[in-house]
């Protein structure tokens, strides 16, 4: 039986094991620093169970107006987005993992052993399919197609009209690696996964036929904790380049044609990166943040402020990027050169804006890291955390 260990006990386990025990660091403390954002609370609901005891990413997802969230408990729930106002929720009475996920006119859930379709609509359940294991990257689809990954190294293709499995394809993975996997990036007809024994593998959108593979990181070391090479790392792509990142491997820039490999950076990640103009920009294992260029790997900046704070995949918004850490906070970062210009934290919205009374009281837990990346409208900032807090946030330039 493959062991998936979440990040928190992967470092006690490290520090209890003697490996590398100058790498055990406690986060950094937040320094002061001069703001140049307002950052202003909109609304807040409580799902409750966001992410439980769990190493999982439940990210709001935001179309048309309407703001989709899910909890760990099973409970998805669909609100305006200007207001916050309920319009529908479902309890699928089975635990969710990742999601929700934009599928067309449905939303996409994975959980134990199930990717799960309802209706934008109404919340009604269009499909659930079974695949045999858990789901711990978002369902992606494509065409008529819906692509999933489960943990046991297999890449499913479902047939979006049926529910009905067109093919599978499957990846020898090692016995220990961290408890979860890279969503799959599809691109034209193209399928790019990273998988857990180190490899970016490329395939065929129709048949599931595998086109290329490369290998970003080798596993190394004296025991199965320091051999670990997941990419779990979100992948990135623009053009001809794809963008993939290895827990204890490297940052890599592939070609999307032929997975060869172009540059390539000593940085081990297990979040991903996100690129702007020519730059890409990456929250490593030690949670710090890096600039590079997207066109030769090279360093622009490295901001260290956010040391060991357990850092979320950063995600653009206009001259900034925003990333949350284990503590619940959102920071704003400048593009140019890395200053902290904002920050705030998810529960403060509790403080500001009334929880309505029909809300459910659902199981309420206090781990407040913001594990998925927000997502980013505008001026416009939705964040969730693994208590099921869905906070919502407005951003402006700010005047002292």
């Amino acid at each position: 039986m493959r062991r998936l260990l979440p990040l928190a006990i992967l470092w006690l386990t490290l520090a209890a094991c003697g490996s590398s025990p100058e790498s055990i660091e406690p986060p950094a403390p937040l320094a002061a620093f001069t703001p140049e954002l307002t950052v202003q609370p909109q609304w807040v609901v409580r799902l409750g169970k966001g992410g439980d005891g769990y190493f999982v990413k439940l990210p709001p997802l935001l179309d048309a107006g309407r703001v989709y969230a899910a909890n760990e408990a099973g409970e998805v729930a669909a609100f305006d987005a200007r207001r916050g106002t309920r319009l529908w929720r479902n309890r699928l009475g089975t635990a969710l993992y990742v999601g929700p996920a934009d599928g067309g006119d449905v939303v996409l859930l994975g959980g134990r052993e199930e990717v799960i379709a309802l209706a934008k609509r109404d919340g009604s359940v269009a499909w659930r399919v079974n695949v045999g294991n858990e789901v711990l990257a978002a369902p992606v689809r494509a065409g008529d197609t819906v692509i999933a990954r489960t943990v046991d190294g297999k890449v499913h293709a479902i047939d979006v009209p049926t529910g009905n499995i067109r093919w599978r394809f499957s990846q020898e993975v090692p016995a220990l690696s961290l408890r979860g996997i890279s969503t799959p990036l599809v691109v034209g007809d193209m399928v790019v996964s990273g998988f857990a024994n180190g490899k970016v593998i490329a395939l065929a959108l129709t048949d599931g036929a595998q086109l290329w593979e490369a290998v970003i990181a080798v596993p190394r070391g004296r025991n199965e904790l320091e051999r670990m090479v997941d990419v779990d790392a979100q992948l990135t792509a623009r053009g001809d380049l794809l963008f993939a990142a290895g827990y204890h491997g490297q940052l890599a820039a592939l070609s999307l044609r032929s997975g060869q490999l172009l540059w390539s950076r000593e940085i081990s990640s297990w979040s991903g990166s996100a690129l702007a103009e020519d730059n890409l920009y990456l929250s490593d294992d030690k949670g710090d943040l890096w600039a590079l260029s997207s066109r030769n790997g090279a360093t622009l900046w490295k901001q260290t402020a956010l040391h060991a704070r357990t850092l979320s995949v950063p995600v653009v918004q206009g001259d900034y990027l925003v990333v949350g850490d284990y503590d619940g906070y959102l920071h704003w970062i400048a593009r140019d050169d890395g200053r902290i210009v904002a920050r705030v934290r998810v529960e403060d919205a509790d403080y500001y804006w009334p929880v309505p009374s029909d809300e459910p009281q659902n199981e309420y837990h206090e781990d407040r890291t913001v594990l998925a990346p927000p997502v980013v409208a505008g001026d416009t900032v939705y964040a969730m955390d693994k208590r099921g807090v869905l906070a919502v946030f407005q951003v402006s330039l700010h005047h002292p």
